[in-house]
């Protein structure tokens, strides 16, 4: 927009003050003006039709953004989320349901050697559930369906 549309379009609103040659407009009354439609100079834009196209500006740019990501690779399909997540929480579930068999198997007699044997029972389980996380990450960025259609590129690392 050139100096002379402004002040061609300004001509149109009142001026809340003067000041020597300048006028001060109020914002409300300027806007409509100035983002009047260059097809048709007579209409007037309302500040709703205004918040309404920066509304869409938003949602364009936003929309862009999900593409951008979508061609990098950083996006999964929620249904690969669901499936790995279900996946790793059954893993999770089964390394649970083993800790009461692996814990009742200590038979020591000394109290903080059967604890000390339970701690690594535990800590095992924990390791394991962690690979298994791991390797179901590294099972989907391995091509499982990426909504880009790129296949290697790692996403979680130990």
């Amino acid at each position: 927009m050139t100096f002379r549309t402004i002040r061609e379009r300004l001509k149109q609103v009142t001026p809340a003050s003067s000041s020597g040659k300048s006028d001060f407009y109020r914002l409300t009354d300027a806007l409509p003006a100035l983002y009047r439609s260059d097809k048709s100079e007579k209409e007037q834009v309302t500040i709703e039709e205004i918040r309404a196209r920066t509304r869409n500006w938003h949602v364009t740019a936003d929309r862009s953004e999900i593409k951008r990501e979508q061609e990098a690779g950083k996006l999964y399909q929620v249904e690969d989320v669901h499936r790995v997540l279900d996946r790793m929480l059954m893993a999770f579930k089964n390394r649970l349901e083993s800790l009461p068999s692996r814990l009742a198997a200590i038979d020591s007699g000394d109290y903080f050697l059967r604890m000390e044997q339970a701690e690594k029972i535990v800590d095992d389980a924990l390791l394991e559930i962690n690979q298994d996380a791991i390797r179901q990450c590294r099972e989907t960025d391995s091509g499982e369906s990426r909504l880009s259609g790129e296949a290697d590129s790692p996403a979680i690392s130990q």
